[in-house]
């Protein structure tokens, strides 16, 4: 898997954590604090095979721009390959498509 460094805590020493990379596959990696609250992990309900960590929120323009470099690769693509892991097109709790209704939105005109 090849990552690509996106950027660090600048408040972390030197050989810490959190810190954000892309991957080769137009997917992200998130290093951070090992979450050990029973009670968040508890409410959670991670899976097997998963697992989560924590960041601080000044982390966020770094997840952004994570979020930003996987859109310009694989804009268009099924960036999670879907086929691989055997999953549907679907977003878990979404609505289907081709039930959702269309609603008509008047337009006016400035006077």
């Amino acid at each position: 898997m090849r990552l690509t460094f996106i950027g660090k805590d600048p408040r972390s020493n030197p050989t810490g954590s959190p810190t954000v990379y892309t991957t080769g596959d137009g997917t992200l990696i998130v290093q951070g604090w090992e979450l050990t609250d029973e009670e968040a992990r508890t409410e959670m309900r991670i899976p097997r095979g998963e697992d989560a960590v924590e960041i601080p929120v000044r982390m966020v323009p770094f997840i952004v721009q994570a979020f930003l470099n996987v859109y310009e690769q694989a804009a268009g693509d099924d960036t999670f390959k879907r086929i691989k892991e055997k999953r549907g097109p679907e977003v878990p709790g979404s609505v289907p498509h081709a039930t959702v209704p269309h609603a008509t939105i008047p337009v006016t005109s400035a006077a």
